[in-house]
């Protein structure tokens, strides 16, 4: 999946959950390998993430992390980092939180595994 077409996914979901992308171009440079820097968006309700290894969005009112599209870097190292942020927290949103993220993770390496592809799209809606 290239980046525009990561962007393309990014302004369905955006549009979806009422974010307005206003500078595209800004995102498309954000996802450049020098750069690597994701967007991040909000809204009254929700929060949307877009970066070149993965989109992903929140309802700030609720404790999960909604993943559109992970490619393998992305849950590999996510992963790892939620594993290690699970043992240590101690709210119960953060953890529920935390624990939404893993399921879907785990759920795209399985996935993934399986068809060799080295990228997941949850959602495949535009």
């Amino acid at each position: 999946m290239n980046h525009a077409d990561i962007l393309e996914l990014a302004q369905a979901t955006a549009k979806r959950i009422g974010i307005r992308i206003e500078n595209p171009t800004l995102v498309l440079e954000n996802m450049k390998p020098r750069v690597g820097i994701a967007t991040i968006l909000c809204n009254n309700n929700y929060s949307l993430w877009i970066d070149r290894h993965y989109i992903a969005y929140a309802d700030v009112s609720k404790p999960e992390i909604v993943y559109v599209f992970a490619d393998e870097e992305h849950i590999s190292e996510e992963l790892r980092s939620v594993c290690k942020r699970i043992r240590n927290e101690k709210s119960d949103y953060a953890l529920k939180t935390l624990m939404s993220a893993k399921e879907q993770l785990l759920l795209a390496e399985a996935n993934m595994n399986k068809s060799g592809d080295g990228l997941f799209i949850f959602d495949r809606t535009k």
